[in-house]
């Protein structure tokens, strides 16, 4: 039998083309491990998305509140209130809890203050206002008595915590508002929280922020004003302090976000014979029309269910 022999121009043809060929499929292959990487990547960014949605939406839950009855609230996965109502007694105007101290909160609303009869009166601690944001203007501004209502509370033996006034529009601002605290409490012996104090302009309800006019806090969202409250507080804390925030029962509803918050305390007003909050506060501030020995006029008072010091 005869034997076909290839001649060398036509075996370096067909060896370009096996090449041509070997390179094509390795394009097709490198195409398709592309694709399906792609697909791969955009399936798992869609589930990170929908995860990340999922986790920004709470749940709401219906309780039973003391005093509106049936009510739709937010399901929060922290501590919950467990105050016993049998644990409060009230005398003389004055509600106590058993094993809980007795404190006010003052500004330079009070005028003149005579600390040792505040003392003598039951009080155990004070809260204190360093300053304010302005409404409309937003600068800082000091309380014009902080500096004589410190003195005189640490002089006559109470423990003393402060608060800051906030009408902060942005992290950044909260967090000056947070320097600017730290700075002016640096002389004193401070052992009680460090508050942050942010509410709609007037005291209006969050509800009605939006119909405040020219307040410079009127379009603040509540995801907005969880972050200026954290901003503040991890300032605070890290400067060693206890850092804390104040609500009422229509902001810890529907503005904080209370799992976001959960490293820092409350302190909660409401106005009335018993808090009915569902989740756990530190300090309860229940009434804006107190009368003490001390002190000209009314003065809110409030129960610390923790001793800090």
């Amino acid at each position: 039998m005869s034997r076909y022999v290839r001649s060398p121009r036509v075996q370096k043809r067909i060896r370009k083309q096996r090449r041509r060929l070997l390179l094509a499929a390795g394009a097709v292959v490198l195409a398709i491990v592309l694709l399906l990487t792609a697909i791969l990547h955009s399936c798992s960014s869609h589930k990170n998305a929908e995860e990340q949605v999922s986790s920004s939406i709470v749940e709401d839950m219906i309780i039973q509140d003391r005093y509106e009855g049936e009510k739709i609230i937010p399901k929060y996965a922290v501590a919950k209130n467990t105050l016993s109502d049998s644990k409060f007694s009230a005398l003389n105007g004055i509600t106590s809890y058993a094993g809980a101290v007795n404190g006010v909160d003052v500004s330079s609303w009070q005028g003149s203050i005579d600390w040792k009869e505040v003392k003598a009166s039951g009080m155990d601690f004070v809260m204190i206002r360093v300053g304010y944001r302005g409404q409309t203007t937003g600068t800082i501004q000091a309380d014009s008595r902080f500096t004589e209502n410190m003195k005189g509370a640490l002089s006559a033996g109470l423990k003393v915590g402060v608060y800051f006034y906030s009408q902060a529009i942005s992290k950044a601002e909260a967090e000056k508002e947070a320097d600017y605290v730290i700075q002016q409490i640096k002389p004193y012996q401070v052992t009680w929280p460090v508050v942050f104090d942010w509410e709609p302009g007037n005291d209006e309800t969050i509800s009605t922020i939006s119909e405040a006019g020219g307040l410079r806090t009127n379009s603040e969202t509540p995801e907005e004003v969880t972050q200026y409250t954290a901003a503040f507080c991890k300032r605070i804390q890290a400067a060693g302090y206890k850092p804390a925030y104040y609500c009422n029962k229509t902001m810890g509803y529907t503005v904080f976000d209370l799992k976001e918050l959960e490293a820092y305390q409350i302190w909660y007003a409401e106005y009335k014979n018993l808090p009915s909050f569902y989740y756990h506060f530190n300090i309860w501030q229940y009434t804006q029309k107190g009368k003490i020995n001390g002190i000209t006029g009314t003065v809110d008072l409030n129960i610390s269910f923790q001793k800090y010091a």
